[in-house]
């Protein structure tokens, strides 16, 4: 009787962890399926054409942009906001000023002011922040490339989720629109700019008649 008691608690341990071997091996197997779920909806994503971006901004108020970001030895930053015209299409026409630090050789957004006006003209006013514009202090299109903190900033914008990109303005006119990885295009309409080149996520442009 002992004996058959021994064999029957025997049983009982073998079967309840043949039990618990089964359920962490199911658990690992749904662990499995959602990874293996996850990795397909990403890999399906990233076939999916992204939609590419759409700016028009005039050539008058691109001159006023230039104007206001070369009037200080140092760098200067605003930012451009505007409206959502159609899906895709945005138009930049308004300048957003933004505290920042500066120096002739460099400028750095404050991030508490900047997010301050990004919920101010969402909330009040309805706008979109669609750019960031600012100076170098040198000329010629070398005078426009973008910075490491430039790309940086465009880095962490993009991850949020906004649709902004950024311009650079030399100090002869040259201006150099970019992203990062958002597929973009822009439309100067108006005279007295010239579209210069077409690379990549870059578009560089230089403004005629700028004196004055």
């Amino acid at each position: 009787m002992e004996r058959t008691k021994e064999l029957i608690l025997k049983v009982e341990k073998a079967f309840e962890q043949e039990v618990e071997i089964f359920q962490k091996e199911a658990e690992n197997l749904l662990k499995f399926k959602k990874q293996l779920g996850d990795l397909t909806r990403d890999f399906v994503s990233s076939l999916e054409p992204k939609p590419v971006l759409r700016y028009r901004i005039g050539s008058l108020f691109l001159k006023e942009c230039f104007k206001y970001l070369t009037s200080s030895p140092e760098e200067v930053i605003h930012l451009v906001s505007g409206m959502e015209f159609e899906k895709n299409l945005f138009i930049l026409d308004r300048l957003e000023k933004v505290e920042y630090q500066a120096s002739i050789v460099g400028a750095k957004a404050d991030v508490k002011d900047l997010f301050k006006k990004l919920i101010e003209m969402d909330e009040k006013y309805g706008h979109l922040l669609l750019a960031v514009f600012h100076s170098h202090p040198f000329g010629g299109v070398a005078g426009a490339c973008p910075s490491g903190i430039d790309r940086n900033l465009q880095e962490n914008l993009e991850k949020s989720g906004y649709r902004t990109i950024q311009a650079v303005f030399s100090r002869d006119g040259y201006v150099r629109f970019f992203s990062n990885k958002l597929s973009f295009e822009i439309e100067v309409y108006g005279k007295g700019v010239e579209k210069i080149s077409e690379q990549g996520n870059e578009r560089i442009f230089k403004l005629s008649e700028i004196k004055g």
